[in-house]
């Protein structure tokens, strides 16, 4: 079990080592269109992985125990987390060396 373990570890760290390194090294070279196009889509990847990684599992195990307090606690840390997210975008906007929205 344990090359299964040690394979399942590497696997997404050499991918993400990859395509951060890719964006690091081209960064300068992409236009304005092309580095908006890679945020969004890295984005929708983001959002994908937490929907269909944690959201979805978390909303079958809460209908699971039948509990509403379990049902309502997924639903809540789902959106206090857009909210965090949100607010860190406007701080960031607002205070941050960039005075662009969506600095994020």
């Amino acid at each position: 079990m344990l090359p299964e373990v040690i394979q399942g570890i590497l696997l997404p760290f050499w991918g993400t080592l990859i395509g951060s390194a890719c964006v690091l090294f081209i960064k300068k070279d992409l236009g304005s269109l092309k580095q908006i196009a890679v945020n969004a889509f890295a984005a929708g990847v983001m959002v994908a992985a937490s929907v269909f990684s944690l959201l979805i599992p978390a909303i079958e195990r809460s209908a699971l125990e039948g509990s509403l307090i379990s049902f309502a606690s997924v639903h809540f840390g789902f959106i206090a987390g857009m909210g965090l997210l949100l607010l860190t975008d406007l701080l960031l906007a607002r205070y941050g060396k960039d005075s662009q929205s969506g600095s994020m």
